[in-house]
């Protein structure tokens, strides 16, 4: 681990119907209409996610899709990577409409450090926040103890020698460190994930890292998501990541995971 990585870490200390009459002739070329029931019924019989999701991809996913939707194909055993693509296709009209129906804008200024602006979720506010400025968190309720709500949380820190096209790296470092602390507080934390995080565009991704949590007191259990996106013209790295509440009926883990992907696309920091 080189000096600036040390350095990081210490500054994070389908159902068949039967016809009555002779069927009418099919266009050879149109696709079977496939619906949330239809999902929700192949998770019910055991077919695997992948197997749902490759057969949504060769024939269509389903149309005109709202959140309750997606509340059912979690009842019926819809996992995350299912859940995020289906969230993915939320009915709205245009990206900006989306982005506004979903998110407030909150600007902000490191003393003597860049200033920046992203997107929080609406009806979260700031409820830490460090005497240096560099981190902030916001929750929709300030409950005291782990997992009792979605909190969101940004870390602005100088970039140092790290350049863009390092973020992967640096990610693991604070997935590392961050892990840590919570293992230091009482819980337990399973290994953590790789995979790619993308906005709703999908036209750029972020290393995102992933790991279970237990709080060995309550027993509740919650996940750690976390990127990083190094900005080299305010030479700044920041860190971006959310801790969400595991529930079964709950769309928590896909909605903080789609919802980290827009607020790391849209991030913007200038230089001071």
């Amino acid at each position: 681990m080189n000096r600036y990585a040390a350095v990081l870490v210490l500054l994070l200390a389908a159902a068949p119907v039967i016809a009555q009459e002779p069927p009418e002739k099919k266009d050879p070329s149109a696709k079977p209409k496939v619906t949330v029931d239809l999902i929700c019924e192949m998770l019910r019989i055991g077919i695997e996610e992948d197997q749902i999701i490759s057969y949504l991809d060769r024939v269509a996913w389903p149309e005109h899709l709202e959140e309750r939707d997606l509340l059912k194909v979690s009842r019926a055993g819809g996992g995350r990577k299912l859940q995020g693509r289906l969230y993915a296709r939320l009915e709205v009209r245009s990206e900006p409409e989306r982005l506004s129906r979903l998110f407030e804008r909150f600007d902000g200024k490191v003393p003597q450090g860049p200033s920046y602006s992203l997107l929080r979720p609406k009806g979260y506010r700031v409820t830490r926040r460090s005497k240096d400025f560099r981190r902030v968190e916001f929750s929709e309720n300030d409950v005291a103890g782990w997992f009792r709500g979605t909190r969101y949380f940004v870390w602005f820190i100088d970039a140092g020698a790290w350049e863009s096209g390092n973020e992967t790296a640096v990610a693991r470092i604070a997935m590392r460190a961050v892990s840590g602390r919570m293992e230091s507080g009482g819980l337990t934390v399973t290994p953590a994930e790789e995979e790619k995080l993308t906005g709703r565009k999908k036209k750029a991704g972020y290393p995102f890292f992933h790991a279970l949590a237990t709080d060995e007191k309550t027993r509740l259990r919650g996940m750690l998501g976390l990127t990083v996106r190094i900005m080299p013209k305010s030479k700044t790295l920041v860190i971006m990541g959310f801790i969400a509440p595991v529930s079964e009926e709950a769309l928590a883990i896909t909605e903080a995971t789609q919802r980290l992907g827009d607020m790391v696309g849209t991030l913007r920091v200038e230089a001071p």
